[in-house]
């Protein structure tokens, strides 16, 4: 890939949108950057003391992604249905 092709590639995709965490971050834009930096590595680095004086929505986010990474964890677990086959 060329180098005009690179930037083109990557001025695409700083357009993309992600729906899910674009209303939380208009939700926290008016939060002062040094306290939404703290909120969310708390929730990244899971540390529940922090996190839970963190704003609401905010809080629902990191919950519904613990929630994503549950689901996830139980697809691929041994018994699951949609693990894959091990050899024997």
């Amino acid at each position: 890939m060329g180098m005009g092709a690179r930037a083109e590639n990557y001025i695409r995709h700083t357009r993309i949108g992600d729906p899910v965490l674009d209303p939380v971050m208009e939700e926290l834009s008016s939060m002062p950057p040094v306290d939404l930096h703290r909120f969310i590595q708390a929730g990244i680095e899971q540390q529940p003391d922090i996190l839970r004086k963190a704003p609401q929505v905010l809080r629902d986010f990191f919950e519904h992604l613990e929630i994503l990474r549950g689901s996830t964890a139980r697809r691929s677990s041994p018994g699951s249905a949609r693990s894959a086959p091990t050899r024997t």
